[in-house]
Order: structure tokens, then C-alpha cells, then sequence
């Protein structure tokens, strides 16, 4: 309906409701009010409620307060009418229920199987490479870590060894029981490698391909070629098991020593980049 209203030698043609506070507003053009409908605009005092992120942060701490005792007493009935509504409340919203939290994962999710192009990837590296925290944002975020320092540095449980030790076990319980047994992927260059080994040294080495790897029960852990009798550990190394330095990793070297240890047995480790047999003193 076209309403026709002269206010200050201004012709206002039409009008509509904001959806949020249902307060009367003027528009000049019939088209403006269209796009704003579609768009379910609202007024500019319920925008600054509705998304208190594009405020400054003294309009922002103030219209927080207001809100939150506004909205203190609101009852689930009312969240949930507001939410059908279509309205967002930002930071004042209330935690999803896990129905709700389901229904927007996997598949529901609407960035579901997409990926940020290297053109935003860069802008957003760019926006942030190179700032400097304050001292204030640092203290907070050192306090944060001393009151949450139960799983910081030693005393994070994961890198307990009987911790680890007890989830390996724990996970080849699991397997067995529901696929009947299980074993590791395997490299065949590996087999090859370890095949001339024991035409060379006579050895023999047991591997994927010859008796299939052995397992260590105690350890949880698949060696890729053991000699029992000789008590001889052979590990075949790809690329991955490097860092950019050149350097073993931390958890192959945690690895190895704990085979050693435990078995007290000759161990060499093949380089497949630099093609070198080396034996771990």
C-alpha cells in the first residue's frame, strides 16, 4: 500500500514495518522499500542489537549490557520463537542443542566441500602477517594458559608413554574385534629393499611380504622387518618421515628408542631420499 506523506518539503511514498520492533519507516522510493522487504532490513536502533560486531566498542559494551538484562529472563519458549523468526542475536544468542548442532554438520553445513580460493588466502595472511599483539591481549592470553594448564607442555597426558601405549593397544583391540584382525599399509620398494638384505647379509628378515610384519604386543608397534633370531630391526624411511631440515622426526626417534629398550636389538634405519644403511648406536 503506497502512503503519500510531505515532511519538510520531502514526498515520503511508501512505507513498511521493521520486523524486529514493528516501527514505522519512510522510504522515498517504492523500489528501495522492495529491496529492503526482501532483504527483511531492520531499523538502525535493532541493528545495532542484532549485530553488535559492526558497532564501535563503547556502542558495543553498552548495548551488550542493555541486552543482557533484557534478555536475562527469557524463557526457552521465547528463544526459540525469536531463532523461527529469523532473528540472530549475536553473541546473546543461546549454545545450540546437539539436534541442532547435527543438522548443520557434514552435508548441512553450507561450506560443505568447499575451499577458500589462494586469492583470499593470501588477503587473509596479508591482513594479519606481522601484527603485534598488546600487552594486554599477551597477559590474557598467559593467564588463559596457567588457568588451563593441566594439558600444557609435560603434563599433556598424550605425551605420557603409558598413555600412548594404552591408546595403541586399545585401538587394536577395537580393530580386531571388528574386522577380525588388521595389519599397517605397507611400502612394496620396502620388501624389495628388505628381500636383498637377506640374500646379501643372510638374513632373515620378516616382513608384509615374507610372513607378514611382526607385531610387538607389548608395544603396540609393527617393525617393517625384524630377524628374531638374530634380534635385527630393520626400518625403511620415505620422505615423511623427515622434517623440511633433514632431521628424523620426534615421534620415529620416541619410536625407535622404545623398541631398543624393550628389545635390546640391533637396529638400522634406510633412507630411501639418500639411499644409506645406517645402524643406530
Amino acid at each position: 500500500m503506497l502512503i503519500c506523506i510531505r515532511m519538510e518539503n520531502t514526498t515520503i511514498l511508501s512505507t513498511r514495518e521493521c520486523p524486529h520492533c514493528k516501527k514505522t519507516l519512510f522510504y522515498k522510493n517504492k523500489y528501495i522499500r522492495n529491496s529492503a522487504r526482501k532483504q527483511k532490513l531492520v531499523c538502525k536502533p535493532c541493528s545495532h542489537i542484532l549485530h553488535p560486531r559492526r558497532c564501535s566498542e563503547q556502542r558495543r559494551e553498552k548495548m551488550a549490557i542493555w541486552a543482557k538484562n533484557k534478555f536475562a529472563n527469557y524463557t526457552g519458549e521465547q528463544w526459540e520463537k525469536m531463532r523461527a523468526d529469523g532473528h540472530k542475536y549475536g553473541i546473546l544468542q543461546p549454545p545450540l542443542t546437539s539436534e541442532e548442532k547435527l543438522a548443520i554438520s557434514g552435508k548441512g553445513n553450507h561450506f560443505y566441500g568447499k575451499t577458500h580460493s589462494d586469492e583470499l588466502k593470501k588477503k587473509v595472511g596479508a591482513r594479519f602477517r606481522g601484527k603485534k599483539l598488546s600487552l594486554e591481549h599477551r597477559l590474557k592470553i598467559s593467564e588463559g594458559s596457567r588457568k588451563n594448564s593441566v594439558n600444557v607442555g609435560d603434563k599433556n597426558a598424550m605425551k605420557r608413554p603409558e598413555v600412548r601405549l594404552k591408546m595403541r593397544k586399545s585401538l587394536m583391540e577395537k580393530l580386531k574385534h571388528q574386522y577380525g584382525g588388521t595389519h599397517p599399509f605397507y611400502n612394496k620398494d620396502a620388501c624389495k629393499y628388505f628381500d636383498e638384505l637377506n640374500s646379501k647379509n643372510g638374513w632373515n628378515l620378516q616382513h608384509a611380504e615374507n610372513g607378514g610384519e611382526h607385531y610387538l604386543k607389548d608395544l603396540g608397534y609393527w617393525p617393517d622387518a625384524y630377524d628374531k633370531n638374530r634380534n635385527i630391526i630393520v626400518e625403511y624411511d620415505e620422505r615423511r618421515h623427515y622434517k623440511m631440515s633433514g632431521e628424523l622426526r620426534d615421534k620415529d626417534i620416541r619410536r625407535m628408542n622404545e623398541i631398543i629398550n624393550h628389545l635390546n636389538c640391533d637396529f638400522y634405519r634406510y633412507n630411501e631420499f639418500n639411499k644409506e644403511l645406517v645402524k643406530i648406536n
